[in-house]
């Protein structure tokens, strides 16, 4: 049967998509505003579509044995809630074998942030909606490190927040994502993350070696969505992939996907 990828074209998205495909899976990829960008190679039925509108989710579990619902939308985090509500109903019509949820490792004690609470709704709202389903929670990314301490650097100055993080490397985790895809349905997956916990010395000291820039560092209070950030709960689960040092080492001078 098909697989169905929601977010096709995300950072995630797109890295299932290609390992799914190069495992001789077939791929029905939904991205909303950005086209797909994957090696050639395997069966991928690309669809363009907001599925947050009705009429674009007729039809379109038809033949599908799996969804691997990788979008999200941190800006707007009501359109997650109205999103899996709309998914859930249109599974239990087509009913669904397997529904796969990606979540976020460590946001169980996070308050006052909208997105994390979303994102915890999500869960509770597919966990009680009788489906046969699995939530994976994932570590952040080593692109969205990047981009969050690029952010907060101007020329050789960086300022840091007070924040752990597990950075995890995306092809890792996809393949982690794609072997609970394929699988039966487990509920609570093991969580996804990176080697280690780093805090934000050690990010920025490995972020900087990396791309060759020498930097001083300065202290602040957190603020926004960085305060989310620094109360995520180290988590243990599933580790591995590329660490933060090496991934920047090799990546970092590159064009970051979250950018864009």
């Amino acid at each position: 049967m098909t697989i169905l990828v929601t977010g096709a074209a995300g950072v995630l998205g797109q890295a299932v998509t290609e390992i799914l495909a190069a495992r001789g899976v077939s791929v029905r990829a939904v991205t909303r505003t950005h086209p797909l960008d994957v090696r050639p190679g395997g069966s991928i039925e690309e669809i363009r579509a907001d599925l947050s509108t009705p009429e674009n989710l007729n039809g379109l579990f038809d033949g599908v044995g799996t969804v691997i619902h990788c979008a999200s939308a941190p800006r707007t985090p009501d359109r997650d809630r109205f999103l899996i509500d709309a998914l859930i109903r249109e599974a239990r019509r087509a009913g669904l074998p397997h529904f796969v949820y990606v979540g976020i490792a460590g946001i169980d004690g996070v308050s006052g942030y909208d997105y994390y609470t979303a994102k915890r709704d999500c869960e509770q709202r597919l966990a009680v909606s009788g489906l046969p389903h699995s939530i994976v929670r994932i570590t952040q990314f080593h692109p969205f490190c990047a981009m969050i301490l690029h952010r907060l650097s101007a020329g050789p100055v960086t300022v840091l927040p007070a924040m752990t993080l597990q950075p995890v490397d995306v092809g890792f985790a996809a393949a982690c994502l794609a072997d609970v895809a394929t699988g039966a349905p487990v509920g609570r997956a093991p969580d996804i993350h990176g080697p280690a916990p780093l805090d934000a010395d050690a990010l920025v000291a490995g972020w900087r070696a990396g791309t060759g820039r020498p930097g001083r560092r300065i202290r602040i209070p957190s603020f926004g969505p960085l305060k989310a950030l620094g109360r995520l709960a180290a988590v243990q689960g599933v580790s591995g992939g590329l660490c933060w040092q090496d991934w920047a080492a090799r990546t970092a001078r590159t064009r970051n996907p979250y950018d864009r």
